[in-house]
């Protein structure tokens, strides 16, 4: 018989000692349950989504963003809106400025004009009658001729502010003709390659940002009446880098295409100065010409 069986003592530690482990164990797999729980993340609720349209296009994005998109578009149109306004301003302020110039020019003959016009429309609201038997004929038959000769003063004075006003408008016209002679005289000691082609690629440049001919036209003019060239340069300058860059993406465009051939296409081996081009890579091969010339470098330069 084993000491366990017979000695009541070892029986008790032994049973206090298989309790512990029991307890042990439930409060592990409790804290393991607990901690499976705790880490397991929460699934993140779908953003909602709300179709928006843009630049014709029908789009569908979140609804936090359709608020920042719609003030954008807004802040755009009322941008342009306010551009065009500014613009219309702009030409109504030189029109009436033109119109100001004109009016100070003929201050002179204007202010004879509405004081003559003043006497006319007295004669004119005169009851003839009444004038004829109070003073008689003879005063009749001169205030008529007063009449005829303030009608003839009025339509002088008229002619004459007409013509002036003409002669000043033409004045300006050949000043204005003047400074754009002398600006393109400038323009061809000063920016290389000025000429026609020039010109219409600034043109374009130009209507692409919203600037119209006429506006390119007053540009060459400043306030002074002096040929004025700093808008055209700067508009030159970024016309022939829009060239460049258009340039470039064509030969890019044409790299592309060849890499793509040269991927399908095999390598035969041509000799450097046979066919009907010249000798060597040269750009102006056409694209499988080009990739069968590289690929023959290739291929030589493996081989030694």
């Amino acid at each position: 018989m084993s000491e366990t069986e017979t000695n009541p003592e070892a029986l008790e530690a032994e049973g206090v000692e298989a309790e512990a482990e029991a307890t042990t164990e439930d409060q592990t797999e409790g804290l393991e349950t607990e901690a499976t729980e705790g880490d397991e993340p929460e699934a993140e609720p779908e953003e909602e989504t709300e179709e928006v349209e843009w630049d014709g296009k029908k789009y569908a994005l979140p609804k936090t963003l359709k608020a920042g998109l719609m003030m954008q578009a807004d802040y755009t149109r009322k941008t342009q809106e306010v551009a065009e306004q500014r613009k219309a301003l702009g030409a109504r302020y030189a029109e009436i400025e033109q119109q100001a110039e004109l009016q100070r020019a003929t201050l002179t003959e204007r202010v004879q004009l509405e004081t003559l016009t003043g006497q006319l429309q007295q004669f004119q609201s005169l009851d003839w009658d009444q004038f004829e038997s109070q003073y008689g004929a003879s005063a009749v038959a001169k205030a008529m001729a007063q009449w005829r000769g303030l009608e003839s003063k009025v339509g002088q004075l008229t002619s004459e502010i007409t013509e002036k006003e003409t002669a000043i408008r033409l004045q300006k016209d050949q000043a204005a003709e003047a400074a754009l002679q002398e600006a393109d005289k400038i323009l061809s000691r000063e920016v290389q390659g000025y000429g026609p082609a020039l010109v219409q690629q600034v043109a374009q440049v130009a209507v692409a940002y919203g600037i119209t001919p006429d506006e390119i036209k007053a540009s060459f003019i400043s306030d002074d009446g002096e040929p004025d060239i700093r808008t055209f340069k700067v508009l030159s300058e970024l016309a022939t880098l829009r060239a460049k860059v258009a340039e470039y993406e064509s030969k890019q465009i044409k790299t592309d295409q060849v890499r793509k051939i040269a991927k399908v296409q095999p390598a035969p081996t041509v000799s450097p100065k046979g066919g009907q081009y010249r000798a060597g890579l040269d750009d102006s091969l056409p694209a499988d010409e080009w990739v069968r010339r590289r690929n023959a470098q290739v291929a030589k330069a493996r081989a030694r």
